[in-house]
Parts: structure tokens; C-alpha cells; sequence
């Protein structure tokens, strides 16, 4: 009797034994799990996600999830791990998932990594994967197997999530209740200047993730600004909603608003306490300008021998500097100014913004109101915009009464950015030019 109750109890413990060690390993591993009986709810359909696999229930009823890591693509034995880089342009969950990622530049982090089951509410199963969007917003392009349907995306702080679902019946859960296609309501304004105007942020509604902005045709934006406007002019904006399932919806109706116009006011006078030289000022737009060519004697500045006089005291004509001289020269307080203050003051004339980036001879009668001496010129602006002709690089002076050039502050390639002014033309030539030459200057006062 004592020997059965002992091959009993010997059987009992190696049943036991056996019992839990096929669990445990099949915890680990779902492929060595059981075939399920009609008393257990199936799994979701393991084939569908490869090899990132939610096993069947564990015994205490509750879906198992098994975490892997993402592969780069085409790289299959060099897998990117949870925090790492990944620096090609598509992304695989285990060599099955393709989930491509936003098209921003440089690299995204992988912040998560798994496959998860849903609430036990919806009775239906969830993965999510995501990533950091380094330069950008998330813009999404969320792709799920054969199957499975994208659930939903997320966006906080540049963390971008999505999420694909699936049933346990093979069935895919409804489509969440919002639009799918959302029109956003037109801009609204959020401040405006003579040469920019800033939208409001859109209103964003559920199933959207951002917004983006558009001025006329041109291309659509994800900031709000819009600078280098045209003084006094209206523009038509638009914007439209972003989303992950449809990417971009449709554009808003158009709102237009108006730049604010052009102020130019007598900024009195600026008297150089280095040599006592007295220059004329204007006020555009806030900004204080020479109206008046500089002529403070920087070691190497000079004027053509056939015009000495140019090199005189409180000459409208001024010296003429290279690059490097004319960087130096300015009274303390004023600097010379950059490409983009150039830009400014011809956008504040009436330059159009879509040719103010141009290289070449640009706008249509700017040049006549910067200059009297021009074609049909006016000198509207009060810029006094004298002739001064310039000097080569071989040191030969050339065009005085001709020809105005002046430097702007922006090195370009070992070059750097020039203002120039024909007689015969009322327009206004921009580009970069070699350093040595010699050109007029102007100075701004420093805000």
C-alpha cells in the first residue's frame, strides 16, 4: 500500500514538475505553447505579426506580450535596440513590420519597442511602435500588416506613437468616431508688421495631429510666420490639419491680411566722434539708417585720384572700402548692414517678396526711389542713394556718377553679399561678389 501512495506521489511531483517547466517555457517562447481547446479564447493570429508574437493567455487569463527589437532595413543582423539611433530611412518591427518613418532629417531615436495587448474592454489586441522626430514635428505615415488596422497615431513633444489593432475573431475594431477627413476653419491673425505677418495656431479637433500654413500658392509651411512681406500689401492665407491615417486634409477657405505700411521718418543727424564728420539719418520701419555715404578714413580706403576732393570732409560721395575695411568701419553703435537689413528697406519701398530673394536685377522702380540719379528717380525714400562708382581689386577706380555700390555685412563662399545702382536702370541689382573690391557703405543703428 505504501509503495503505491510512493509511485503516487513520485508520479504527482514529476507531473508537477513537468507541468510548470513547459509553462515557463512556453512563456518565453509562445511557439511551444499548446494547441488551445474550444474552453480557452484563441489568440490574435500570430502569423499576421511575424515574429513579434502575443502568445496566448498565461494562467492567470491575461494576454502575454512578447518584446523584440527593431532591425534597420535591409540590415537584418544589426538590430536597433530601445534609446539607439537609426539613420535609414525605413525601420522593420522583426524583419516583418515595414513602418516607415517621417521624412525629417537626421536621425530618429526609437523610444518604443513591443507589442501589447488592448484593454480587456475592446477584447481586442494593440502593438505600438514609435519614435523621435529630432528636427521636426511628427509627421506620420503609420503602416500595419495584412489584417490589422492603424488604430490611432499620438504626437507629445516630438514622441510619435502608433498604434495598430486587431481582434481576437480576425474581426478589426471600428473606426474611431471623428471625421476622418477634417477641414480645418480659416486662419486667424496672430500680429502683423510692415514686413511679416504671424497666423494664429490652429484649433487643432480629435484624429488630428498639427497643422500647417500656406501664403497664396506657395508651398505649404509648419511655421506660423510669414517675413519678408511687402510693406502695405494683402495676402491670402490658408491652412489645413495633419493626420496619420490620411496625411495632409483639405486647405482651409482663404483669410486675407494686410502688412502694415511703411513709416519713413527724418532720423536727425549722426555726427562721427572719431573725426566729427556729420551724416543725415532716416527711420524705416524702426530702423535708422545713413542717408549718406560714409567717409571715415579706414587705413586702405580711398577715393579715384581723378576725384580727390571725394575724400574730403563731409563729401556726399564717400570713401570706398573693401570687405574687410568696411566691417571696421562704422562709428560705435552702428554697424554695417547684413543682406537681410537690405531686404528689409527694399520690401518697405514696395519690393514684391517673391523676387526680393532673387539674385540679378530685381523689382520694378525700388531703384528710382532709393536714388534721384537713376532711371526716372525720385528718391522717394530719402536714402540719398549717390553714385559712388568703386575700385577694382586691382585698385583702379571706375563709374563715379555711373554705377552705386554698397556692401552688406553676409559673407557668401569667401564672397560677400552688394547693393548696386545703374543710371540707366530703376531697379535693384543683388548678389555676392569677391571681397576686395572697393564699395560705398552705409551704417545702421544698432538696436
Amino acid at each position: 500500500m505504501n509503495t503505491i501512495k510512493n509511485v503516487s506521489l513520485f508520479c504527482g511531483i514529476v507531473f508537477s514538475i513537468f507541468f510548470v517547466s513547459f509553462m515557463v517555457l512556453a512563456w518565453v517562447n509562445p511557439d511551444y505553447a499548446p494547441p488551445l481547446g474550444d474552453g480557452i479564447f484563441k489568440p490574435i493570429n500570430e502569423s499576421a505579426i511575424g515574429q513579434a508574437k502575443v502568445g496566448p493567455l498565461d494562467i492567470f487569463g491575461v494576454f502575454r506580450t512578447k518584446t523584440e527589437t527593431f532591425l534597420a532595413q535591409g540590415n537584418a543582423t544589426s538590430s536597433v535596440t530601445i534609446g539607439s539611433s537609426a539613420t535609414s530611412s525605413d525601420l522593420i518591427v522583426n524583419g516583418n513590420i515595414s513602418t516607415t518613418k517621417p521624412p525629417t532629417q537626421g536621425n530618429h531615436v526609437v523610444t518604443r519597442d513591443y507589442v501589447q495587448a488592448a484593454s480587456s474592454s475592446s477584447g481586442c489586441s494593440a502593438f505600438t511602435y514609435g519614435w523621435n522626430a529630432i528636427n521636426s514635428d511628427c509627421i506620420f505615415n503609420c503602416q500595419c500588416p495584412s489584417g490589422w488596422r492603424i488604430l490611432s497615431h499620438q504626437s507629445q513633444n516630438k514622441q510619435c506613437t502608433c498604434i495598430c489593432s486587431i481582434c481576437p475573431d480576425g474581426t478589426t475594431e471600428p473606426s474611431p468616431s471623428y471625421e476622418t477627413n477634417p477641414t480645418a476653419l480659416a486662419p486667424t491673425l496672430a500680429s502683423r508688421t510692415a514686413s511679416s505677418i504671424t497666423l494664429d495656431e490652429c484649433d487643432l479637433v480629435e484624429g488630428t495631429s498639427s497643422c500647417q500654413y500656406r501664403l497664396g500658392s506657395d508651398g505649404w509651411q509648419n511655421s506660423r510666420i510669414f517675413d519678408f512681406l511687402t510693406a502695405d500689401t494683402q495676402y491670402h492665407f490658408t491652412q489645413r490639419y495633419i493626420h496619420g491615417v490620411g496625411g495632409a486634409m483639405p486647405s482651409s477657405p482663404a483669410k486675407t491680411f494686410q502688412t502694415v505700411q511703411t513709416v519713413i521718418s527724418d532720423g536727425g543727424t549722426l555726427t562721427d566722434a572719431r573725426d566729427g564728420q556729420v551724416y543725415p539719418t532716416i527711420i524705416v520701419n524702426g530702423t535708422r539708417w545713413m542717408a549718406q555715404n560714409l567717409n571715415y578714413n579706414v587705413s586702405g580706403s580711398g577715393c579715384s585720384p581723378d576725384n580727390p576732393s571725394n575724400c574730403e570732409s563731409g563729401d556726399p560721395y564717400g570713401r570706398l572700402y573693401t570687405y574687410d575695411q568696411a566691417m571696421s568701419a562704422c562709428p560705435i553703435g552702428w554697424r554695417l548692414p547684413s543682406d537681410e537689413d537690405w531686404k528689409s528697406l527694399e520690401l518697405a519701398i514696395g519690393m514684391d517678396y517673391r523676387a526680393v530673394n532673387n539674385t540679378g536685377w530685381r523689382g520694378t522702380n525700388e531703384g528710382s526711389k532709393l536714388s534721384a540719379h537713376v532711371l526716372n528717380g525720385t528718391n522717394s525714400s530719402g536714402f540719398n542713394g549717390l553714385l559712388g562708382g568703386h575700385r577694382s581689386t586691382g585698385g583702379v577706380f571706375y563709374s563715379l556718377g555711373a554705377y552705386g555700390f554698397w556692401w552688406s555685412s553676409t559673407p557668401s563662399s569667401g564672397n560677400a553679399w552688394f547693393r548696386y545702382l545703374y543710371s540707366s536702370y530703376s531697379t535693384v541689382y543683388r548678389n555676392a561678389i569677391n571681397q576686395g573690391y572697393g564699395f560705398s557703405v552705409r551704417c545702421l543703428r544698432v538696436k
